[in-house]
Protein backbone atom coordinates (compact mmCIF):
# COMPACT_ATOMS: atom_id res chain seq x y z
CA UNK A 1 0.00 0.00 0.00
CA UNK A 2 0.98 3.18 -0.93
CA UNK A 3 -0.56 7.23 -0.58
CA UNK A 4 -0.91 9.68 -3.20
CA UNK A 5 -1.86 13.11 -3.38
CA UNK A 6 -4.78 14.88 -4.59
CA UNK A 7 -1.47 17.17 -6.67
CA UNK A 8 -1.72 14.76 -9.72
CA UNK A 9 -4.94 16.79 -10.86
CA UNK A 10 -4.54 20.03 -12.14
CA UNK A 11 -7.16 21.72 -10.22
CA UNK A 12 -9.53 22.85 -13.46
CA UNK A 13 -12.41 20.86 -12.76
CA UNK A 14 -15.64 21.87 -11.14
CA UNK A 15 -16.61 18.26 -10.05
CA UNK A 16 -14.81 16.19 -7.33
CA UNK A 17 -11.93 13.95 -8.92
CA UNK A 18 -12.66 10.25 -8.53
CA UNK A 19 -10.71 6.97 -9.09
CA UNK A 20 -10.63 7.14 -13.37
CA UNK A 21 -10.12 10.75 -13.58
CA UNK A 22 -7.27 11.83 -15.67
CA UNK A 23 -4.30 13.41 -14.29
CA UNK A 24 -2.47 16.21 -15.16
CA UNK A 25 -0.07 17.62 -12.21
CA UNK A 26 0.43 20.75 -12.45
CA UNK A 27 3.56 21.32 -10.57
CA UNK A 28 6.24 19.00 -9.68
CA UNK A 29 5.51 17.40 -6.34
CA UNK A 30 2.35 16.36 -8.60
CA UNK A 31 4.52 15.06 -11.27
CA UNK A 32 6.84 13.07 -8.86
CA UNK A 33 3.84 11.47 -7.27
CA UNK A 34 2.02 10.28 -10.82
CA UNK A 35 5.77 8.58 -11.44
CA UNK A 36 5.52 6.95 -8.55
CA UNK A 37 2.05 5.30 -9.22
CA UNK A 38 2.80 4.56 -12.78
CA UNK A 39 5.83 3.04 -11.38
CA UNK A 40 4.53 1.02 -8.61
CA UNK A 41 1.23 0.15 -11.28
CA UNK A 42 4.04 -1.37 -13.65
CA UNK A 43 5.80 -3.36 -10.80
CA UNK A 44 2.88 -4.43 -9.15
CA UNK A 45 -0.50 -4.02 -10.64
CA UNK A 46 -2.24 -5.13 -7.67
CA UNK A 47 -0.96 -2.56 -4.92
CA UNK A 48 -3.20 -0.81 -3.03
CA UNK A 49 -2.56 3.15 -3.57
CA UNK A 50 -4.39 5.62 -1.80
CA UNK A 51 -5.01 8.94 -2.87
CA UNK A 52 -5.63 11.69 -0.48
CA UNK A 53 -5.30 15.13 0.98
CA UNK A 54 -5.42 17.73 3.58
CA UNK A 55 -4.36 15.51 6.60
CA UNK A 56 -5.66 16.76 10.10
CA UNK A 57 -5.39 14.76 13.15
CA UNK A 58 -5.56 15.69 17.23
CA UNK A 59 -1.69 14.08 17.73
CA UNK A 60 -0.01 16.17 14.68
CA UNK A 61 0.73 19.15 15.99
CA UNK A 62 2.10 20.88 12.28
CA UNK A 63 -1.26 20.56 10.43
CA UNK A 64 -2.81 23.30 9.02
CA UNK A 65 -6.32 22.90 11.88
CA UNK A 66 -3.75 23.26 14.50
CA UNK A 67 -0.94 25.82 13.41
CA UNK A 68 -3.75 27.79 12.57
CA UNK A 69 -5.27 27.88 15.76
CA UNK A 70 -2.03 28.09 17.65
CA UNK A 71 -1.39 31.64 15.89
CA UNK A 72 -5.13 33.00 16.19
CA UNK A 73 -4.36 31.95 19.95
CA UNK A 74 -1.24 33.92 19.82
CA UNK A 75 -3.02 36.94 18.10
CA UNK A 76 -1.57 36.37 15.00
CA UNK A 77 -3.07 36.98 11.95
CA UNK A 78 -3.46 33.83 9.33
CA UNK A 79 -3.44 33.96 5.95
CA UNK A 80 -5.38 31.04 3.99
CA UNK A 81 -5.92 30.38 0.61
CA UNK A 82 -9.48 31.51 0.02
CA UNK A 83 -9.50 30.06 -3.91
CA UNK A 84 -8.03 27.21 -3.52
CA UNK A 85 -10.66 24.05 -2.69
CA UNK A 86 -9.75 20.83 -1.02
CA UNK A 87 -11.35 17.60 0.80
CA UNK A 88 -9.83 17.68 3.92
CA UNK A 89 -9.25 14.12 5.67
CA UNK A 90 -9.44 12.98 9.52
CA UNK A 91 -6.51 10.63 9.99
CA UNK A 92 -8.33 8.39 12.29
CA UNK A 93 -10.69 7.74 9.38
CA UNK A 94 -8.53 7.20 6.74
CA UNK A 95 -6.83 5.05 9.02
CA UNK A 96 -10.08 2.94 9.65
CA UNK A 97 -11.11 3.45 5.29
CA UNK A 98 -6.91 1.87 5.24
CA UNK A 99 -7.43 -1.09 7.35
CA UNK A 100 -10.98 -1.77 5.99
CA UNK A 101 -9.15 -1.94 2.19
CA UNK A 102 -6.83 -3.93 3.17
CA UNK A 103 -8.96 -6.52 5.23
CA UNK A 104 -10.79 -7.09 1.63
CA UNK A 105 -7.18 -7.27 0.26
CA UNK A 106 -8.39 -4.29 -2.33
CA UNK A 107 -5.77 -3.27 -4.63
CA UNK A 108 -6.24 -0.08 -7.06
CA UNK A 109 -6.72 3.26 -6.99
CA UNK A 110 -9.20 4.57 -4.30
CA UNK A 111 -10.09 8.18 -3.09
CA UNK A 112 -10.46 8.43 0.68
CA UNK A 113 -11.33 11.93 1.98
CA UNK A 114 -13.58 12.88 4.23
CA UNK A 115 -16.83 13.78 2.21
CA UNK A 116 -17.34 17.71 1.95
CA UNK A 117 -15.07 20.10 0.12
CA UNK A 118 -13.87 23.71 2.13
CA UNK A 119 -11.40 26.30 0.80
CA UNK A 120 -8.52 26.66 3.33
CA UNK A 121 -9.59 30.36 4.15
CA UNK A 122 -13.05 28.93 5.35
CA UNK A 123 -11.59 26.04 6.78
CA UNK A 124 -9.74 27.81 8.87
CA UNK A 125 -12.28 30.75 9.77
CA UNK A 126 -14.35 27.22 10.55
CA UNK A 127 -12.15 26.05 12.80
CA UNK A 128 -11.44 29.71 14.51
CA UNK A 129 -15.31 30.06 15.14
CA UNK A 130 -15.58 26.00 16.10
CA UNK A 131 -12.60 27.53 19.35
CA UNK A 132 -14.80 30.38 20.46
CA UNK A 133 -11.61 32.40 18.61
CA UNK A 134 -11.21 35.61 16.79
CA UNK A 135 -12.34 35.09 13.11
CA UNK A 136 -11.15 38.37 12.61
CA UNK A 137 -7.74 37.45 12.39
CA UNK A 138 -8.08 34.39 9.52
CA UNK A 139 -7.78 36.49 6.45
CA UNK A 140 -8.17 35.90 3.08
CA UNK A 141 -5.47 35.45 0.64
CA UNK A 142 -5.96 34.77 -3.61
CA UNK A 143 -2.53 34.22 -4.22
CA UNK A 144 -0.85 30.94 -2.34
CA UNK A 145 2.05 31.71 -0.45
CA UNK A 146 2.59 27.74 -0.78
CA UNK A 147 6.18 27.60 -2.39
CA UNK A 148 4.36 25.36 -5.00
CA UNK A 149 1.36 26.44 -7.58
CA UNK A 150 -1.50 24.37 -5.96
CA UNK A 151 -4.30 23.20 -8.28
CA UNK A 152 -7.16 25.56 -7.36
CA UNK A 153 -9.65 22.99 -7.04
CA UNK A 154 -8.76 19.31 -5.80
CA UNK A 155 -11.58 17.56 -4.26
CA UNK A 156 -11.35 13.76 -4.00
CA UNK A 157 -14.54 11.62 -4.29
CA UNK A 158 -14.82 7.61 -4.06
CA UNK A 159 -17.03 6.11 -6.60
CA UNK A 160 -15.69 2.63 -5.12
CA UNK A 161 -16.46 3.12 -1.73
CA UNK A 162 -18.71 4.73 0.63
CA UNK A 163 -17.85 7.95 1.67
CA UNK A 164 -16.03 8.67 4.06
CA UNK A 165 -17.63 10.59 7.50
CA UNK A 166 -18.93 14.26 6.92
CA UNK A 167 -15.56 16.87 7.25
CA UNK A 168 -17.90 18.76 10.07
CA UNK A 169 -18.16 15.15 11.92
CA UNK A 170 -14.58 14.91 11.36
CA UNK A 171 -13.71 18.42 12.80
CA UNK A 172 -16.24 17.41 16.06
CA UNK A 173 -13.92 14.59 16.54
CA UNK A 174 -10.60 16.40 15.93
CA UNK A 175 -12.01 18.93 18.87
CA UNK A 176 -12.98 15.97 20.96
CA UNK A 177 -9.91 14.32 21.30
CA UNK A 178 -7.99 17.47 20.99
CA UNK A 179 -9.80 18.88 24.28
CA UNK A 180 -9.03 14.98 25.64
CA UNK A 181 -5.49 15.33 24.79
CA UNK A 182 -4.77 18.54 26.59
CA UNK A 183 -7.23 17.32 29.44
CA UNK A 184 -5.12 13.99 30.05
CA UNK A 185 -1.86 16.25 30.00
CA UNK A 186 -2.98 18.43 32.53
CA UNK A 187 -3.57 15.63 35.01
Amino acid sequence: MTFLTDQVFDGQAQFPYTESSFTNPSNVYGHSKLLAETFLKNINPTALIIKTSAFFGPWDNDNFITTTLKSIRAGNQVLAAANITVSPTYIPHLVHACLDLMIDDANGVWHLANEGEISWYDWAKTSTMQCGLNVDLVVPEFESNAPAFRPQYSVLISKKLSPMPTLQKAMDQYFDAKNALQLSSVQ
